[in-house]
């Protein structure tokens, strides 16, 4: 990875949270799950990349206020264009949750 390359960012904010090693790792691990490996990444693949280390990152960082930290500085690496996109994905799952645990709800008020 060379200076230039979105991932060199991506290991640079997480070096305030880990040591180089672990960071580079994390950053070549999650790029491999995402099926994004290869010569270095388009600027708009950093999206995906922060997506999958937010989700990974609990495993990581048990602290929710320094993983909300970590988290934080790594959105300031998604470009604008990417941003939106991967938000609001999560709206209509959290919807669908909201809905079953309502439904589950009123079919045990119906049994008694």
């Amino acid at each position: 990875m060379i200076a230039g390359d979105p991932t060199y960012d991506v290991i640079e904010a997480l070096k305030a949270y880990f040591s180089l090693p672990i960071a580079r790792a994390l950053v070549l691990s999650t790029v491999r799950r995402t099926k994004l490996d290869g010569a270095p990444l388009p600027p708009h693949a950093i999206a995906k990349v922060v997506t999958a280390l937010e989700h990974a990152l609990p495993m990581y960082i048990a602290d929710a206020s320094r993983r909300g930290e970590c988290i934080g500085r790594l959105m300031k690496l998604v470009p604008k264009s990417g941003s939106p996109k991967w938000q609001r994905r999560d709206r209509p799952m959290a919807r669908g949750r909201r809905r079953g645990r309502q439904r589950r709800r009123g079919l045990r008020s119906l049994r008694r």
